[in-house]
């Protein structure tokens, strides 16, 4: 171990990795006093880091690197001497962050600086807020911040929108009544308490941050004392770079550290260089069969994912829902804790200073979940079992018999680009394109491929050309949106694998600066949010055009985010499937051990073992005794030799029966009762890249994959039309009285066929109302909705009637709660000139159903009960005059939308709608056709005749609005939405669920009879 830590390389790239690691041991050599337990203690250290270098081709530092190659008919990979490898030296992004405030305290410096406000600052209220962000010697951290607004605030905010110096900023405030010295201090205040920013801050899409300060200093302060310091440093790390690998003595590095803080900078030895090393190929080209056998494991992958697949903004959409229904509202707005929802909905005291857990990731106690098995859990469970009791170690798929649970999706919810990272065992090039191969697929990531590339822009050019072609066809197949690149600066030291080149034609900047232009920049204040067709839409109320957010590298972006932040990158994840890999379900969590999975030559699992840290590590045991332990556990359980362990993405190679390796393994696995291990891959025989000198090494790929099927958001969102003149929101004791009646889903009808449409009728009679209607909700404790329009302005008399109908059903418990609420209109979603309208209409629906539910007896009525809601929406399109071939084409557009919501593809969808159709086809054919015994259905469609003719006159009110260019809301979809509350009125249970088998049924049968009436056509033409 003593002679590799001689090598130059070695000794650079400890230096690099972990600086106090690299002086430790520069005393372990030479310290003859050193005890034993102090360098058996460094032996594991060193034997880590020397595990991970031999082992992880993940780059970085300068234990591993990176080459860009290319697709052939053949594979030629060969690494070129040493010599022709290249180092990417920089400054680490803290430390950057660091300089830019130690300047920005300096007044000489303050004073020539453009400043601008914080691009995370909103108003509410009387308030602004905004995130503070400040750096100390754990790194850079992030605090929500409240300042009051005044006219002097708002003045400054105003001057500096677009850039402005202290002098500018100054004058805009300085009168009779405010001294210099005033508006000075209050500026500074601002600038101080991050408020303004200014130019200096680091941009994370500039990979030539320090460079630019430096050229921002000499413009600006070209006799300042330390720019001088400043420049050399940038000299000095560029020449680094000069060296070959291992060239650079650790002396190297500490003349940098010293001169930077000769000069008055704060640095410490272990966090101020980020170094990235790019191997030189002298072949370079992969034979392009090999993506044809990833692209059929990732298609499977995909497929399979689609059956337990769970949208992970569903629970925020429907909160969403919930609160602003149709209206679209300012993103900052939403996503504050207090007066909006915050993100994610479990961190509601997100906004609270809880520095015991900062650094910690704990997740808030939740309550335990259902498990729900699926088909795939359920197969998943049954191969496991086979294979045990086999005594196999793998599965090799049979794709044929898997497609009997796993149906081939026609289009997968896939992003339009993602990734695949894979490593690739084979003796030699010449092997690969004889097809002696495998690929262990290790998982593949989007919604984009540059997810995993952009983090290497900055150090390879090629490889930064090559990401932005992939991102201009990633925007060209989605035209009608503006895919924009999120551009965050996070707390702590993690900028540094945020730092890439610029990629996209529009960012989104949090907390860091934009390198894009102001018409292409489009700050948090810009972004409104709203849900549309089942899918929440951010759109920029500058450009009027959808947005789509998207983060180019790799960043658990999960961990200490501010809402902003996380919820933008969740968002880009929305309805695809961008993460896809191998699962053995539901049912088989804590197996102590799964056998690899192989389709062809693809490894979609390695074999996994689940060890007892006891049973494994006998604590009596050590030496020789523990090898021979191991030797017969290793047998029991069909333990190889050589295995991988791994925490998250860190992984080390054990031989158990090395006694340093396996002494490494129990150092790491001593605090657990048990620890998971894995096959290792890379034996001798399987190390596709050499050098020169025959040497193998480790590989790992990432392959961009191209999605030439995307599936695309709906065209054309553009901004809501705002509902200025007609009244929103009606409290309790204005002139709609609107009560919620908590109660059991079956006890909702019994309230409305006895006391709410009996009630209603003698309110009307009475002439104290003069339209009412109803809904059925969950929140999540069922109840019905029910408003009350008053014919006098208020409707708090209406109070006495309701509490003498329903006092006999709350004594008895049957209504669990009555609770009065403010009546919200979605007048974004029923438009302002056609709002009242709606309500009429709803009035109308609102009585019919009462009436008919009357009709419905026992378990008949509930199989009638569809088959109303069914003929109800089909008379309703009748009412409103739609030919057949449009109430085919709206049945299509409806059903499909249904369909996506719950995950159902085209295959998987059709075949079980199909069956369904075929069985309720006589059924539905009667209904639609009126063919109906005349005893059962007689007083049914004299009901449905009444609802026709009482709002006759309304539909004709609304047909002229949109002839007249009043109405703002696209007709078909406001149809849609009254066929919706229509049906959601009907449904007691599993509204969602029961509208998408009706509008599949309905569009099944509108196809069918138009292509009975085209064959009919044909029929009829003379030959």
């Amino acid at each position: 171990m003593q002679a590799i830590y001689r090598q130059p390389l070695v000794q650079e790239a400890l230096y690099v990795a972990s600086t106090d690691l690299f002086i430790t041991l520069e005393r372990w050599l030479t310290d003859a006093d050193m005890t034993d337990k102090d360098r058996d203690k460094l032996d594991l250290a060193y034997a880590k880091y020397l595990l991970r270098m031999a082992h992880r081709p993940t780059p970085f530092g300068l234990f591993a690197g990176l080459s860009v190659g290319e697709w052939a008919n053949q594979t030629d990979l060969h690494l070129a001497d040493l010599i022709t490898a290249r180092r990417h030296s920089r400054l680490d992004m803290d430390f950057l962050g660091a300089v830019v405030q130690q300047l920005a305290r300096q007044p000489d410096i303050r004073e020539r600086l453009l400043y601008r406000p914080n691009n995370t600052l909103y108003q509410v209220g009387n308030q602004y807020r905004y995130t503070e962000y400040r750096y100390s010697v754990a790194g850079r951290s992030h605090h929500l911040a409240t300042v009051a607004w005044s006219p002097y605030l708002q003045t400054v905010l105003d001057r500096a929108t677009y850039g402005a110096t202290l002098p500018d900023l100054l004058a805009t405030l300085v009168s009779d009544e405010i001294t210099p010295d005033e508006a000075r201090a209050y500026i500074d205040e601002l600038i101080d308490g991050k408020l303004l920013v200014s130019e200096l801050e680091p941009r994370v899409t500039d990979p030539a941050n320090i460079e630019r300060l430096v050229e921002t200093l000499r413009e600006r302060i070209p006799h300042w004392p330390g720019l001088t310091a400043l420049e050399q440093a940038v000299y000095r790390v560029h020449q680094l770079d000069q060296t070959p690998l291992g060239g650079n003595r650790p002396s190297d590095y500490t003349a940098i550290l010293d001169h930077l803080h000769t000069a008055g900078f704060n640095a410490s030895p272990s966090r101020l260089f980020q170094v990235d090393w790019i191997k030189s190929l002298s072949g370079q080209t992969l034979n392009r069969a090999i993506i044809d056998e990833i692209n059929g494991a990732v298609s499977l992958l995909a497929d399979i994912a689609r059956l337990v697949y769970e949208p992970p903004l569903r629970a925020f959409q429907e909160a969403f829902s919930a609160r602003y229904e149709e209206q679209e509202i300012p993103l900052l707005n939403v996503l504050d804790t207090e007066i909006g929802l915050g993100y994610p909905l479990s961190r509601a005291d997100s906004s609270d200073n809880t520095p015991l857990l900062d650094t910690l990731m704990v997740s808030p106690k939740t309550s335990p979940s259902v498990l729900r098995a699926s088909a795939w859990d359920r197969y998943a469970l049954q191969q496991h079992s086979r294979l045990l009791a086999q005594g196999a170690t793998e599965w090799v798929i049979d794709e044929a018999d898997l497609r009997t649970i796993v149906p081939t999706a026609a289009e997968p919810p896939l992003p339009p680009s993602l990734y695949a990272m894979a490593r690739l065992l084979a003796p030699s090039g010449q092997a690969v394109d004889a097809g002696h191969y495998q690929v262990v697929l290790q998982g593949t990531g989007g919604p984009s491929a540059a997810n995993l590339l952009g983090r290497f822009t900055h150090v390879d050019p090629v490889l930064a050309e090559q990401t932005r072609h992939l991102l201009e066809i990633e925007q060209q197949q989605m035209p009608e949106v503006v895919l924009a690149e999120i551009v965050y600066l996070p707390p702590a030291h993690v900028g540094n694998v945020q730092l890439r080149v610029p990629l996209r034609a529009y960012e989104i900047p949090i907390l860091a600066a934009a390198t894009t232009d102001d018409a292409h920049t489009l700050p948090l204040s810009d972004l409104w949010l709203s849900v549309r067709q089942n899918r929440l839409v951010l759109r920029s109320e500058r450009l009027n055009r959808e947005v789509v957010p998207r983060l180019s590298t790799a960043h658990n972006y999960a961990f200490n985010a501010i809402p902003a932040y996380h919820f933008l990158c969740d968002l880009q994840r929305q309805q695809q499937l961008t993460g896809l890999g191998w699962s053995w379900g539901s049912l088989l969590t804590g197996a102590s051990f799964y056998p690899r999975v192989r389709l062809g030559r693809v490894i979609l699992q390695p074999a996994t073992w689940l060890l007892r840290t006891a049973d494994f590590f006998p604590t009596h045991l050590t030496g020789d005794a523990l090898l021979a332990h191991l030797r017969q556990v290793r047998t029991q359980k069909q333990l190889p030799r050589r295995v991988v362990y791994g925490e998250a993405d860190n992984q080390l190679p054990i031989d158990l029966e090395n006694s340093l390796s396996v002494s490494v393994l129990r150092g790491l696995v001593k605090h657990s009762a048990q620890f998971t291990v894995e096959e290792s891959f890379f034996e001798p025989n399987a190390l596709l890249i050499s050098d020169g000198q025959g040497k193998g090494y480790t590989n790992e790929f990432v392959f961009p994959l191209h999605n030439v099927a995307v599936s695309k958001p709906a065209a054309g969102v553009s901004a809501p039309k705002k509902a200025a003149e007609v009244p929103r929101q009606f409290i309790p004791g204005s002139e709609w009285l609107y009560i919620k009646l908590y109660c059991g889903l079956k006890m909702a009808d019994t309230l409305l066929t006895e006391v709410v449409g009996p009630l209603a009728g003698q309110l009307l009679t009475e002439g104290l109302i003069d339209r009412w209607f109803f809904i059925r909700y969950s929140d999540p404790d069922s109840h019905l909705r029910v408003r009350f329009h008053a014919t006098q302005p208020q409707a708090g008399h209406l109070l006495s009637y309701l509490h003498t109908a329903l006092s006999p059903y709350q004594q008895s418990g049957l209504l669990r709660a009555i609770q009065l609420d403010t009546y919200k209109r979605e007048l974004e979603r029923y438009g302002p000139a056609t709002m009242e309208a709606s309500e009429v209409l709803f009035f109308h629906d609102s009585r019919a159903v009462v009436s008919l539910l009357e009709l419905l007896e026992g378990d008949e009525g509930d199989t009638y009960r569809w088959q109303l809601a069914l003929l109800s929406v089909d008379k309703l399109l009748d009412d409103w005059g739609l030919p057949l071939p449009d109430k085919s084409r709206l049945m299509e557009t409806l059903a499909g939308h249904f369909a996506q919501e719950h995950m159902l593809d085209d295959t998987t969808g059709r075949v079980q709608f199909d069956t369904h159709y075929r069985r309720l086809r006589p059924t539905v054919d009667a209904l639609i056709s009126r063919t109906l015994p005349a005893d059962e259905w007689g007083e049914v469609l004299n009901l449905l005749d009444q609802r026709t003719q009482n709002w006759q006159s309304v539909i004709q009110q609304v047909k002229r609005s949109y002839v007249q260019g009043l109405a703002t809301v696209p007709f078909h979809d406001w149809l849609a939405s009254h066929i919706h509350m229509t049906l959601n009125r009907w449904s007691r249970s599993r509204p969602r669920q029961q509208e998408l088998v009706i509008y599949q049924l309905l569009h099944r049968h509108y196809r069918s009879l138009l292509a009975r009436a085209k064959q009919s056509q044909l029929t009829s033409i003379p030959t």
